[in-house]
Formats: C-alpha cells, sequence, structure tokens
C-alpha cells in the first residue's frame, strides 16, 4: 500500500496534467513523462529523499547510490529533499497469465519543491516476470532507468 500522501500526489498529477502543467501524464495504466523536463528538474534539485513502498535495505543502499551517481545529496532522515525517489509496486490487476511483460516495479521520481506539492515528473516501469525476487526487480528497474539517462 502506498504511503497516502503519495497517492494524493498521483492525484494532483493526473489532474493537472490535464491541463498540461505536469511533465507526467497518466493514460490507461501507462505513464507518459517529458523526458527534458525530467534533465531540467535533476539539474536543479540539490537533494533527493529515498522512499519506497518495500524500502527495506537493499532498495535503499540501491536508490542511495542512484542518487550518488547522479551527484545529489541524499536528504537525511525525515528531511524533505527537492526531489523524492521511490521503487513502487505497480497496481495488481489480478492474474497474470504468460511469461515476461508484466509491470514489476516503478522508479518514481517526485518534485517537491512546488507550493509544498509532490509532482510527479519520470516513471521509470520494469516489466518482466512476475516471479522475479523484489531485489532483482529493483536492481533492474534502477538498471534501466541509468541506461536510458547516460544515452541522453
Amino acid at each position: 500500500m502506498k504511503v497516502w500522501w503519495w497517492l494524493l500526489a498521483g492525484v494532483f498529477a493526473v489532474g493537472a496534467a490535464a491541463q498540461g502543467q505536469v511533465p507526467c501524464a497518466l493514460h490507461g495504466d501507462t505513464y507518459t513523462c517529458d523526458w527534458n523536463g525530467l534533465e531540467q528538474t535533476l539539474s536543479q534539485a540539490q537533494t533527493v529523499s529515498v522512499v519506497g513502498d518495500r524500502i527495506e535495505r537493499y532498495t535503499a543502499v540501491q536508490l542511495h547510490r542512484l542518487v550518488t551517481e547522479l551527484g545529489k545529496t541524499a536528504a537525511k532522515g525525515d528531511e524533505r529533499g527537492d526531489l523524492t525517489f521511490a521503487v513502487e509496486d505497480p497496481p495488481n490487476h489480478g492474474i497474470a497469465y504468460g511469461p515476461m511483460d508484466h509491470p514489476l516495479a516503478e522508479l518514481c521520481i517526485y518534485d517537491n519543491r512546488l507550493e509544498g506539492k509532490n509532482r510527479l515528473v519520470w516513471v521509470e516501469t520494469f516489466r518482466g516476470q512476475p516471479d522475479r525476487p523484489w531485489q532483482s526487480t529493483v536492481h533492474a528497474v534502477i538498471a534501466q532507468f541509468e541506461a536510458r539517462f547516460g544515452h541522453h
């Protein structure tokens, strides 16, 4: 279950997306995000908070490593960063049939700097076999984001 304020952030993001004010919009069950907007947001941010649905030690370590590699400072304790990185479970749509291509994890990036609201600016979705271990899935979604980020 996601933290209530993440859900609230998603509601603001979807509502504002209809007005063209947010770089990330939900279409069906797929997010469409603006890469250039993410690059600009990342370049302006200084600190990053790390949270997630299953924020166990492995996920936290991997997200802190990503924050460092991006040249940002990890926010300490309950401090609110300019951005928040979260690895989350995507919504479950029931029974998964067939191999591969099921959403397993989402690396969500929120911008916390605007009027105290969390604005969704990027969702990296990793898809694969549903019986994959969580730590492997976390590693894969972060590696997928790093590969994309390295090619732009």
